[in-house]
């Protein structure tokens, strides 16, 4: 497990605990797939409707709501990770698995309340690092996500890969050919490391072997 760098040093001083940390592994064979499949069910009996009424007050989703705000974002107009995945919860009677690389993210966040994000590891080059969008080219470049110059995203060596809190770039979005991926994770203000590390190391194992 990595941590990535903070690219310009204004950022650094308003957000001293802000990091990216990441980790990147093997896409495992059908065990592991069983192996989320089944931790979402199991999880599917224990949230639900009332946990989203619940959660705001809850202190490591709290602290990403209020990490939003502080970069210009609504979480209430826009839902954070968290919440999209309980409403969706909440419309389907379920959590719905998604895929093999998605869903380990999706029970890590559900586990810890720290959003994991997964970008295919061998389209990325570099480090990870967070940085604001310089013009117009990087921010077209997050497609589907609307974004402007001046944006707080995730880059690797070479361009943005997701907007903070954000999806990942859509060509950047693993396939069924991607044989390797790289989860992140964002820490913030009011959650602690090891909680990113943990959410970290369960999307980690649910996927598959260290690349």
């Amino acid at each position: 497990m990595r941590e990535g760098s903070i690219t310009d040093a204004e950022l650094e001083q308003d957000f001293p605990v802000l990091g990216v940390l990441y980790d990147s592994c093997a896409v495992g064979g059908r065990a592991y797939r069983r192996a989320s499949r089944e931790r979402l069910d199991l999880l599917s009996g224990r949230v639900g409707g009332d946990l989203v009424a619940a959660m705001r007050q809850q202190a490591v989703p709290g602290a990403y709501r209020a990490f939003a705000r502080q970069i210009g974002l609504d979480p209430d107009g826009d839902a954070m990770p968290l919440e999209k995945t309980l409403m969706q919860r909440i419309r389907a009677g379920r959590f719905v698995p998604d895929d093999q690389m998605q869903d380990p993210c999706t029970v890590a966040m559900l586990e810890t309340g720290v959003p994991v994000w997964v970008a295919d590891d061998a389209a990325l080059e570099g480090r990870l690092a967070i940085g604001s969008l310089p013009g117009v080219d990087d921010a077209a470049r997050l497609d589907p996500a609307p974004a402007r110059p001046g944006d707080l995203a995730v880059w690797d060596a070479s361009r943005p890969v997701s907007l903070l809190l954000g999806e990942v770039a859509g060509d950047l979005v693993p396939t069924r050919r991607t044989h390797a991926v790289r989860l992140f994770a964002l820490r913030v203000e009011g959650v602690p490391d090891a909680s990113v590390r943990e959410a970290l190391w369960t999307a980690s194992q649910l996927t598959g072997p260290a690349a």
